[in-house]
């Protein structure tokens, strides 16, 4: 994968308020754009908020005289390569098309808890399980997390899988996180190459990425 430049800065929104996200969109953009007069400005939108309230938020004036490109990346795992596809020397026409077509081919697993009991997809859950999502829809359930994370990375991974990137949350141990990488090297076919990365992120143990 290519390096995002040195020249390219990058804001991040997180989570909470729809409203005040794109506020907070609208104001990043804002500075962005006055901090670098000449610059085009490319939005990842990994939300589902109201998609006319997102477009409204980043929208230039129909007399701006510079690009801004929102990008529908949903998942953590594809906003993150759409940026490491990012090509400063390259204009917005060329980069909407080129870090999309990176993000569309990221498939994206996520390894979390269940809250409370509930139905899931038509499936009864209980609390405290371990839930294994696949493209946002429930592939499995389990109760050891380890086992859960590699089963799920293994079912992901398909004939032209070359990557898959492990991304450790923020209550998983250093350790535990190298171990559970390990296996999924181990579990996946020959030749994928596999990546582990300490995201640190809350409520899912683990996010994995699949190229």
């Amino acid at each position: 994968m290519p390096k995002p430049s040195a020249k390219a800065m990058v804001s991040i929104v997180y989570g909470g308020d729809s409203y005040l996200n794109d506020q907070r969109v609208r104001d990043l953009t804002h500075q962005a754009l006055n901090a670098y007069p000449d610059a085009d400005v490319v939005e990842l939108d990994a939300t589902d908020a109201d998609r006319y309230a997102f477009d409204e938020a980043v929208s230039p004036s129909l007399l701006a005289d510079r690009a801004i490109v929102v990008l529908p990346t949903r998942t953590i795992p594809q906003g993150i390569t759409a940026m490491l596809n990012f090509d400063a020397d390259a204009d917005a026409d060329t980069n909407a098309v080129n870090m999309m077509q990176a993000a569309d081919r990221v498939a994206t697993g996520l390894v979390t808890f269940a809250a409370r009991d509930s139905d899931f997809d038509g499936r009864k859950i209980k609390k405290g399980e371990i839930l294994a999502l696949e493209n946002g829809k429930l592939a499995a359930t389990g109760t050891d997390i380890t086992k859960t994370t590699y089963r799920l990375a293994r079912s992901m991974c398909k004939k032209d899988t070359s990557f898959v990137t492990v991304i450790s949350g923020c209550d998983v141990s250093e350790e535990d996180a190298q171990r559970t990488a390990d296996l999924v090297q181990a579990k996946c076919p020959a030749g994928i190459e596999v990546t582990h990365i300490h995201g640190g992120q809350p409520v899912y143990y683990y996010m994995i990425s699949v190229e």
